[in-house]
C-alpha cells in the first residue's frame, strides 16, 4: 500500500510526532479507503474523512488519561500547564500560575510523570506527553489559555 503526498503530509502533520496517533490515522484511513488490497494508494481525501474517527479515538485516550489524575495538587498542575498553552512550559511559570514555590511541583510532577501524563522536555521545562492533551484539559476544566480560568469543575 502507498500513500499519495497529500495523504502522507496530512497524516504526519496531524500526528504531531506522536506514534500512537500516527497508528490511529493509518488504521482509520485504511478503513475509510474500504480496507484496500496491498497495491492500493491512500489519498488525502481519505485521510481527511478518517480524521473524525481519529478525533473520537484521541478523545477516548485523553479522557482515560485525565481520569488517572485524581490528586488535588496533580489536578492543579495539569490545569496550570494547560493554561500556559500547548507546548512545554517552564516550571517557574507553572509554579507562578499555581501560586506556589517551584519546589512544591516536585511530588505532583513525579506522580504525573509516572502516570505518563507529563514529561520533562528540557531542564526546568514540562509538557504533556500527548500532543493535543492541553486543549482537552482546557475544555474539560474550563481553563482559558494564558492563565484564564472560567471556573468550570474547579478542583
Amino acid at each position: 500500500m502507498t500513500w499519495d503526498g497529500a495523504a502522507l503530509e496530512a497524516a504526519v502533520e496531524y500526528a504531531a510526532g506522536y506514534p500512537h496517533t500516527l497508528q490511529l490515522v493509518g488504521d482509520n484511513t485504511w478503513r475509510q479507503a474500504g480496507l484496500p488490497d496491498p497495491g492500493a494508494r491512500l489519498t488525502g481525501a481519505q485521510v481527511g474523512h478518517a480524521l473524525a474517527a481519529v478525533e473520537e479515538d484521541i478523545e477516548e485516550l485523553f479522557t482515560a488519561r485525565l481520569s488517572k489524575v485524581t490528586n488535588h495538587n496533580d489536578i492543579r498542575l495539569v490545569r496550570a500547564l494547560a493554561s500556559l498553552g500547548d507546548g512545554p512550559a517552564r516550571r517557574a511559570d507553572l509554579a507562578a500560575a499555581m501560586g506556589v514555590e517551584s519546589d512544591a511541583l516536585g511530588v505532583p510532577r513525579a506522580r504525573l510523570r509516572g502516570a505518563g501524563i507529563v514529561t520533562d522536555t528540557a531542564h526546568g521545562h514540562l509538557a504533556f506527553t500527548v500532543p493535543g492533551f492541553a486543549r482537552h484539559v482546557r475544555r474539560h476544566f474550563g481553563v482559558d489559555p494564558a492563565g484564564g480560568d472560567r471556573g468550570r469543575n474547579p478542583q
